[in-house]
């Protein structure tokens, strides 16, 4: 049995002022492509993997999943389609126990408001 170092990224950022525009647009949310950032702000899609992996991004990442989360709730609040997904991302399927159309689920929906 060998023992394994495990290395935990160190926050060695030579481009700061990028690192700092990576921050701030993942914490918006919304990300389509990882690779879209890195040609946006002009680094390699390599740095971007690096810089994932610091706990600053970290945090980064899900600071923007909440914020599209509340995004979705604020714009599909009347819409059972919506509420369906957030089930799904939240891994629980709605329809193991209720029909899309009845009554007892658009009573669940209402009791969450």
């Amino acid at each position: 049995m060998t023992n394994k170092i495990i290395e935990t990224p160190t926050r060695n950022i030579r481009k700061k002022q990028e690192f700092d525009t990576f921050i701030k647009t993942i914490k918006k949310g919304s990300i389509p492509h990882w690779i879209k950032i890195a040609e946006a702000i002009g680094v390699n899609k390599d740095t971007i993997t690096e810089w994932k992996k610091l706990p600053e991004a970290q945090q980064a990442i899900l600071e923007g999943i909440c914020h599209d989360i509340k995004q979705m709730e604020t714009s599909g609040k009347r819409d059972w389609r919506m509420w369906r997904e957030k089930l799904k991302m939240l891994g629980i399927r709605d329809t193991d126990e209720f029909n899309e159309t009845s009554e007892e689920m658009i009573w669940m929906w209402r009791k969450r408001k």
